[in-house]
């Protein structure tokens, strides 16, 4: 039997480059090789795909791959810009489509599809950089109108680049400036005090259509945000109430399907002791590294990775 041609897509133009180089490295080092022939592609950060260090079209670089691993986070990986080139092509990969995709990078428009469907997020705002101009009158216009301390988020950037907890009005201008060097707008968050929660999905699995990931906890100091390369001081399983969990499950279920997402995602929710769970946002394409915490997660539930990157590229093979 021939090997399976994977093409791995890793690097990219965000600056999630060094950390899709992470998650591309797991991918190649934990593929079967009795079943894979793994092919590194690499996106530089001006969108040119690479393979042997030659540049490729993408058009010939699918004559080289039968199904493609995306490893490429943030801009152009989790947008959907990637995905549409791939659907263009006609060969399967891994993960959700290009409408799919770009709804749930866009935060703003992800948390309005919360709250339609009745799962709580925090209270905010977004702010384009056309209308702060002035980033002293702009802080003092959210100074009054949120509570501090407040979470400052790029709206189209991932993990946690460009985000800033801010306790003081100081710390105010400093986060909008900040961000506003990843994204164009940026997201202004209600900061609720309480346990930082990751759960997620994988699809079909253990006889299940949807498989719930075992939330797991995750552990910091205020005004601390985890690595952008997925790290963080502390992953478990949550230690929640099972009406806390139960929560959880139902809105990761609810909005796989309300969304369209495939595959895999991971959540991120805060549970308040005294609030409840809120929803902050969702990663269609997740770190995966031995300290990632979607490999926590995935131990917690008793899968390999190895198992986990089989799993997914077989339900991309088959078009599910």
């Amino acid at each position: 039997m021939s090997l399976i041609r994977l093409g791995i897509l890793r690097g990219g133009p965000s600056d999630e480059y060094d950390l899709s180089l992470i998650t591309g490295s797991t991918i190649r080092e934990n593929a079967d090789k009795n079943l894979y022939q793994t092919v590194d592609i690499f996106v530089d950060k001006n969108g040119v795909w690479h393979i042997g260090g030659a540049p490729h079209q993408p058009s010939d670089a699918a004559k080289k791959v039968d199904v493609f691993f995306n490893a490429i986070h943030g801009q152009y990986g989790e947008d959907g810009k990637l995905q549409s080139i791939l659907e263009s092509l006609g060969l399967p990969f891994t993960g959700s489509s290009a409408l799919a995709s770009a709804l749930t990078h866009q935060k703003h428009l992800a948390k309005q599809r919360f709250t339609e469907l009745g799962i709580k997020t925090p209270y905010h705002t977004v702010i384009h950089i056309d209308s702060a101009k002035d980033i002293g009158a702009t802080a003092l216009h959210i100074f009054h109108k949120f509570s501090l301390p407040l979470i400052i988020k790029p709206v189209s950037s991932g993990s946690s680049y460009g985000v800033m907890v801010v306790k003081s009005f100081i710390e105010l201008e400093v986060a909008l400036e900040r961000a506003f060097q990843y994204s164009s707008s940026i997201l202004i968050e209600e900061y609720i005090s309480g346990v930082e929660v990751t759960s997620g999905f994988i699809d079909s699995f253990r006889g299940q259509d949807v498989y719930p990931l075992i939330p797991v906890e995750i552990s910091k100091a205020l005004g601390s945000v985890r690595d952008p390369r997925g790290k963080s001081n502390h992953h478990t399983p949550a230690r929640i109430s099972e009406d806390y969990k139960k929560n959880i499950i139902d809105a990761v279920v609810k909005l796989k399907d309300a969304l369209g997402l495939k595959h895999s995602a991971t959540f991120d929710f805060i549970v308040s002791p005294k609030r409840g769970v809120y929803l902050l946002e969702i990663d269609t394409v997740p770190t995966l590294s031995d300290e990632s915490v979607l490999v926590s997660s995935l131990q917690a539930s008793g899968v390999k990775t190895s198992d986990y990157i089989h799993h997914l590229v077989t339900l991309a093979r088959y078009g599910n």
